[in-house]
């Protein structure tokens, strides 16, 4: 039987980092974010990646202290960090390819400095899903290979329509060395992730996306729980790239 996997993300990832530097608990875990994923890998073997803003304007990512290292890094391969957007407020579409680039490589740093190298991941979903070919190419030459997209109606990135649509119905398009993937279910507001999830498995889908929010990730909690338990029990490896 052909592996199976699962993909489990949470975007917007900021105020738990900002959260960490102004408190400066012990240990990240003390955190219920970061306590709560690390307890879901220790029972169930999930493992994550957190789609970050590098900055605002009144924190960055520049400033999580070194005592938070040996944390980060040795949960590096369940626990991985990817560049989201730069400042939280720009708009992307907006921005020139030079700026872009720096944003990127800026970000990638601080998680480097913060997390350690192998906790940078290399699949990334994009703020509100936007870039230009010529960003997309940026990324594409400093590492990046997939691109997860939307998980509703609309144009991903710089894909044209018929290459949208052809995406959906084959499950992934590739282009210009980028690999494009539909991203399955939201966990945000979702009442019953099983009865979403359920007919996915049932289709013996070879890799299910799931993502949310961080700032709906309290009320998210049972859902996040109640898929991973699924996914396990049929079967499904979870990655973090």
């Amino acid at each position: 039987m052909p592996e199976k996997y699962a993909h489990i993300s949470f975007d917007d990832v900021f105020s738990s980092l900002r959260w960490l530097v102004t408190n400066r608990p012990p240990s990240v875990f003390d955190m219920d974010f970061y306590g709560t994923l690390r307890d879901w890998h220790e029972r169930f073997g999930a493992v994550f990646s957190l789609y970050v803003f590098d900055s605002d304007d009144f924190f960055s990512l520049s400033e999580i202290p070194q005592q938070y290292w040996q944390d980060f890094s040795k949960a590096a391969k369940w626990l991985k960090f990817g560049f989201h957007a730069g400042h939280k407020n720009t708009d992307v579409m907006h921005t020139t390819s030079k700026d872009f680039e720096k944003s990127f490589a800026t970000c990638v740093n601080h998680i480097k400095a913060f997390a350690s190298p192998q906790g940078v991941c290399y699949r990334l979903r994009l703020h509100s899903w936007s870039a230009n070919s010529k960003q997309i190419d940026i990324l594409r030459r400093n590492g990046i290979n997939s691109l997860f997209c939307r998980d509703n109606d609309g144009l991903s990135y710089d894909l044209l329509p018929k290459e949208e649509k052809q995406m959906r119905a084959s499950g992934y398009f590739e282009k210009n060395g980028i690999v494009y993937r539909p991203t399955d279910l939201r966990y945000d507001n979702c009442a019953d992730i099983s009865a979403l999830l359920l007919p996915l498995i049932s289709n013996t889908q070879k890799e299910i996306v799931l993502f949310g929010h961080e700032r709906f990730f309290g009320d998210s909690v049972k859902q996040v729980e109640k898929s991973i338990v699924l996914l396990k029990e049929n079967g499904y490896r979870f990655l973090a790239e």
